[in-house]
């Protein structure tokens, strides 16, 4: 009888770890529910980062297409009324004023002259001419990276400062050596453009609009006179 009573009590222990051995699991399968969750949540927020994107296309899309739209319809009014201007426009002689063509379109073509001088009175320069432009350089130190292969250290880049003719003022507390490079702190001279009064085609005188829009600029040749040196 002793046997079997220790038989049983075995078995009740064993029993006992069987369902300690269930808990653990059961407990372990709630940590993998729990760990799960992040995942959904970050599922979540894909899907919204996704829907946001797709409403911006959207959205993009419909811009571009309301600016084509515009542009088109823009397109559309310029060619009707150049259409119509030639069907209306008349070409005259630039040297007779007919006042019965006054408030109509008209066309003529020919040399955009002034009879005044242009003057620079800062560079004494004079000249005849529709527009005169100064463009200014100014000789400034500059610095230039140069990649040293030949040095052992990470930093290969090396400084090498030499003059040049720049139109654009060059800051030289920038550079990586500024003693002996100093640059002056602003343009001595500015650019400007100098434009002509009274200036006719023929016998017609063009507005300022018509004015600013004539372009074609040549260099103006220069002798030892027209060369200033400022300091």
């Amino acid at each position: 009888m002793s046997d079997k009573q220790k038989t049983k009590s075995n078995i009740s222990k064993d029993n006992s770890n069987k369902q300690k051995t269930k808990s653990n699991i059961s407990k372990d399968n709630s940590n993998k529910q729990k760990m799960s969750n992040p995942y959904k949540i970050k599922q979540k927020n894909n899907h919204e980062v996704s829907n946001f994107s797709i409403a911006f296309g959207m959205l993009f899309t419909l811009l571009a297409f309301i600016i084509i739209f515009f542009n088109e319809l823009d397109s559309i009014n310029q060619y009707k009324i150049l259409d119509q201007g030639a069907g209306e426009v008349i070409s005259i002689d630039a040297d007779i004023v007919n006042p019965s063509n006054d408030g109509k379109l008209v066309h003529l073509t020919g040399i955009a002259e002034s009879e005044k001088m242009i003057n620079d009175n800062l560079l004494k320069l004079s000249v005849e001419a529709i527009k005169l432009r100064r463009i200014v350089e100014m000789y400034q130190w500059n610095e230039k990276k140069i990649n040293d292969n030949k040095k052992e250290s990470k930093n290969k880049l090396s400084n090498d400062y030499e003059k040049k003719w720049s139109k654009n003022l060059i800051n030289s507390k920038d550079f990586n050596i500024t003693n002996g490079h100093e640059n002056p702190k602003s343009m001595i001279l500015d650019n400007r453009e100098f434009i002509a009064k009274d200036v006719k085609i023929g016998e017609f005188r063009l507005s300022n609009y018509l004015v600013n829009k004539i372009r074609g600029y040549q260099k103006l040749p220069y002798n030892d006179s027209s060369i200033i040196f400022l300091k």
